[in-house]
């Protein structure tokens, strides 16, 4: 299980998300969604999407240990942390900054979808940051979550000199 869960979000696999879907209770899970007052979700639906608040909302009571026992929530955090994902918020960023992050796409041939989120550590200030866009050019979208991503970490990494 920690095997699946670690190619279902570090490398985003989805193979192993749906193999995990299909070997738990699902109902468990929902329930999850329902107690921190988020829209449960809809497994088979494919236009079922988390909006920016509550993909914040996961991972502050990721943070917090809110929800999850304080040991779960590291485990999930460092998951996170493991993502290969480069193309958005670690953009521009110093390689050796630990940021647990996790980017969701969509597109329909059309129009793209790229989002994500991650608590960026910088000292001991780490900050949330949750980006989503939609566009014609997943490129440029990536660009732009990159280019907001570093501008905010360029922002708080001089407040944190001051």
């Amino acid at each position: 299980i920690n095997e699946l869960l670690r190619f279902m979000i570090a490398y985003s696999d989805n193979k192993a998300t749906l193999f995990l879907e299909d070997h738990m209770d699902t109902t468990v899970f929902k329930n999850e969604f329902s107690d921190m007052g988020m829209t449960p979700p809809r497994f088979s639906d494919p236009n079922y999407r988390l909006n920016a608040k509550e993909y914040s909302m996961l991972f502050k009571a990721l943070f917090n240990a809110g929800y999850l026992r304080k040991r779960a929530s590291e485990t999930a955090l460092s998951l996170l942390s493991e993502s290969v994902f480069k193309e958005g918020l670690l953009k521009g960023l110093p390689q050796n900054l630990t940021v647990a992050h996790k980017f969701g796409e969509f597109g329909n041939g059309n129009m793209s979808e790229l989002h994500e989120c991650g608590i960026i550590y910088l000292g001991n200030t780490p900050y949330l940051l949750n980006v989503m866009t939609r566009g014609n050019d997943w490129n440029q979208l990536s660009d732009f979550i990159g280019h907001i991503s570093k501008t905010v970490y360029d922002f708080n990494s001089s407040a944190q000199v001051n």
